[in-house]
Parts: C-alpha cells; sequence; structure tokens
C-alpha cells in the first residue's frame, strides 16, 4: 500500500508541475519566460518517467510470501526451474520418517506440465532382465539370474552338441534352498526352468542340499547377510522389509559356478497396486525415470519429474507441479549393466498431498493468476494514461507557442513515449 501511494503521489506531482509550468508559460510576459517554463516542462517529461520506473520497480519489488517453488519444464527432461513469480502458501509434506515435520512449497505459475504422458513405468529396454547389482525383490533378482542360463550353459560348452549340432540337454534339474525364507523362491526358480528347458524333467528340494547325480544340473538358493528393517513408508513401524545377499550356486558335472545378487525389498516398485492397497486411506504415486541415465543424479532428476507431472493440478488449462523432492517417501535407484558402460534407472515412492490441500493449493494459484492477471492490466493502463495525458500536454504547449518550439517539444514527446513503451516491454510483456 506504501508504494502505491508514493507512485500515486508521484503521478500527481508529475501531472502538477506540468500545468504550473503551463500555466507559466501562458501568463509569461515576456519570451524569456515562456521559453524558461516551457524547457522547465519538457525537462520534466524526461525526469518524471525515470520517477514512475523506480516506482513501478519498486511496487513489483514487494514481497508477497517467502515461498519458493520448482516446475518442471517439459523441455528439459527431468529438470527442475525455479520460478519469480507470486509464491503460494505453503503445503505441508506428508509426515513420514525420518521427517515427519517436513513442509513443501506449492507452485505459482510454473511452466505447464505435460499430462498428456501415459502413467509412469520403466519402460522395456531390453528383451531379457537387464544384471543389475541391486534389486527390489527376490523374484527380480531370480529372474535376472535364469533368465538365460541355458544360453550361458551352451556358450561355456557346459551344455555339449551331438553329432548332428543339436544341444544334449540334462537328464534333469534339481533345484534347492536352505531355510524358509529361500522356500517361496525354489518354486519360482523351478517354474523359470521348465520355461527354458522344455522335455526336462524339473525338481525341486525345500530344504538342504541337491542329491548329486551324472548329469543332473544342480541350483541351490541360499541368503546371507540377511538385515530386516522398518518400512519408510510405514507410520505404525509394524512392516518391515529385507536387505540380503541372494547367492545362486550351480553345478553340473565337473562345471560348478556361484553368482551373487543384492536385494532390498521395495514392494512398491514392482507391484504398486497391491502396494496401494495394504494404505487404503492414503495416496501415494510412483515416478519413474524415462529410459536410461549415464548417472544417478540424472535418473532422480527424471523419476521426480514424471511423479510431478502424475502429481499436477489444472488451473485455466494449464498443469501445475505441487509436489518436490521433500515429498519423496522412499525411492529406488539401480545401476544396470550394458555393453557400452553403466547406466543407471531410479524409481520414487511420493505421498500425495490430501484432497483439502489439493483443493486448496488450486483456489491459491487461480487467485494468484487472477491478480497477476490484474496487476499487468492496470500496469498497461497506468502506462497508456502516461503516454497520451503527455500528448496531450505536448500538443497544447505547440498551440500556445504556435508551433515555435515545436522541435523540443516533439523530441520531449518522443522521449516519452519511447520510455512509455520501455516500460510496457519490461513490465507488461
Amino acid at each position: 500500500m506504501i508504494s502505491i501511494a508514493a507512485l500515486l503521489l508521484f503521478t500527481g506531482l508529475y501531472l502538477g508541475l506540468l500545468i504550473v509550468m503551463l500555466f507559466l508559460a501562458i501568463t509569461a510576459k515576456t519570451t524569456g519566460g515562456r521559453v524558461a517554463s516551457i524547457i522547465a516542462g519538457v525537462a520534466l517529461l524526461f525526469v518524471i518517467p525515470l520517477v514512475m520506473f523506480v516506482g513501478i520497480f519498486s511496487l513489483r519489488a514487494v514481497p508477497m510470501q517467502t515461498a519458493t517453488l520448482e516446475s518442471v519444464s517439459p523441455s528439459r527432461a527431468g529438470a527442475f526451474e525455479l520460478h519469480d513469480e507470486e509464491a503460494l502458501p505453503l503445503l505441508a509434506a506428508p509426515q513420514v520418517p525420518p521427517d515427519p515435520t517436513s513442509a513443501v512449497a506449492a507452485p505459482a505459475a510454473p511452466a505447464p506440465v505435460n499430462v498428456e504422458t501415459a502413467a509412469g513405468t520403466w519402460a522395456e529396454t531390453a528383451s531379457q532382465p537387464l544384471k543389475a547389482e541391486v534389486y527390489p525383490s527376490y523374484s527380480a533378482a531370480i529372474a535376472t539370474q535364469l533368465s538365460s542360463l541355458r544360453e550361458t550353459l551352451i556358450a561355456e560348452s557346459v551344455l555339449q552338441r551331438d553329432d548332428q549340432d543339436k544341444i544334449i540337454e540334462p537328464d534333469s534339474i534339481m533345484v534347492s534352498g536352505f531355510g524358509s525364507e529361500v522356500t517361496p523362491l525354489v518354486s519360482q526358480c523351478r517354474d523359470l526352468l521348465v520355461k527354458q528347458f522344455p522335455g526336462v524333467e524339473v525338481r525341486s528340494k525345500s530344504s538342504g542340499w541337491p542329491d548329486s547325480a551324472k548329469n543332473q544340473l544342480s541350483i541351490h538358493l541360499g541368503l546371507a547377510n540377511l538385515v530386516r528393517a522398518v518400512a519408510s513408508w510405514d507410520l505404525s513401524g509394524e512392516q518391515q522389509i529385507d536387505q540380503c545377499s541372494l547367492t545362486l550356486e550351480l553345478a553340473f558335472n565337473d562345471y560348478q559356478s556361484s553368482s551373487q545378487s543384492f536385494v532390498t525389498e521395495k514392494p512398491w516398485v514392482e507391484s504398486f497396486d497391491r502396494f496401494v492397497s495394504m494404505y487404503p486411506k492414503r495416496r501415494f504415486i510412483v515416478g519413474y525415470s524415462s529410459g536410461l541415465h549415464s548417472s544417478e543424479s540424472q535418473a532422480r532428476s527424471a523419476a521426480l519429474a514424471d511423479a510431478a507431472r502424475q502429481a499436477a493440478i489444472a488451473v485455466n488449462g494449464n498443469a501445475y507441479s505441487i509436489i518436490d523432492e521433500r515429498h519423496v517417501v522412499d525411492r529406488f535407484a539401480q545401476r544396470l549393466s550394458r555393453d557400452y558402460g553403466e547406466v543407471w534407472r531410479e524409481a520414487v515412492l511420493i505421498e500425495v498431498p490430501d484432497a483439502n490441500q489439493i483443493n486448496a493449493a488450486t483456489a491459491t494459484v487461480a487467485g494468484q493468476f487472477h491478480r497477476s492477471a490484474m496487476g499487468r492490466t492496470y500496469q498497461q493502463i497506468g502506462i497508456a494514461v502516461l503516454v497520451i495525458v503527455t500528448i496531450l500536454i505536448c500538443t497544447l504547449l505547440n498551440w500556445i507557442t504556435q508551433g515555435y518550439y515545436r522541435g523540443r517539444v516533439l523530441l520531449g514527446l518522443a522521449g516519452v513515449v519511447a520510455i512509455g513503451f520501455f516500460l510496457a516491454i519490461v513490465f507488461v510483456s
């Protein structure tokens, strides 16, 4: 309000001084007095617009609120941009361990979010599962290790060829494991091997090591360094997740090999529908990085961008993001091995604010949008009035002096019009 009053005061002084100069020019009894008054009036045409410039700048610099905002730019995949538009009230982030009091700023006038893309998911990048150092589930680890077992045994000449160049299959396959945690994995491993070795008898043993036999492919599953931790998304602290090393030992006649994968359970990565069914009163979304990225930070940005797109709110035909990294409940980063090197992909679990908070944010964005539009309209009107009044005064001065000082008057008029256009470009466009 102080800035607006100061701006109106400067405008009144501007018009008042011009009227005084006009009165002095009319009532002056000598040519010198008229010339001095006209020159002073023309000087005001340059000085006061500069004061107006400072006034408008100070008016726009009044702090609204201290919240910052972040939005997703569709032109830069996975990158967040900061904008200095009017900020919105803070939108509280969901309370999750270890920081249940964190808050996130709601966005104001960010770049539109692309809402036509399909729901987030990891894109299929290969016909076979990609080998990684860590997996979100036991199933994913086993599926990757056994995805090309037969081709690997053929390539390493473990499985020989007969005279007709046909592969000599194992007489039988035995899958075993040790421990109650491994028992469900044994049946999954058996099902995968049945598909890879059609016509070969695949048996399983719930506990202990497999019995040795000639031409029998033996596979033994084991868990090491098993650690159970409380799930970060579970506010009750009752749900626990496993973190361990899954070992797969293979033996066929004289051939033996062993492989190991690290598993940290993230059930929301692969079975999101079942995960959300466990928490019917909470709203989760998962953001997936699109494609493969050369660094973990790029994959994280892409995953956050996908989540922000899914949680966008629509205002005046545009979509605006209401979440950022502080809404992340859990994340899963995976480094994959490719022929050309190592790449990254990532998924983030985000809890979206409830409906009341979203409605409040939508209303606030709409209000800020309306006030911003009205402010631009007032600026346009103010600049137009300044230019029109200056033109009228200069025309009147030219008529009083009967065109004697037309050059100076037109020069002052051109200066004011130029400054008006400059103000319009800087503050209105």
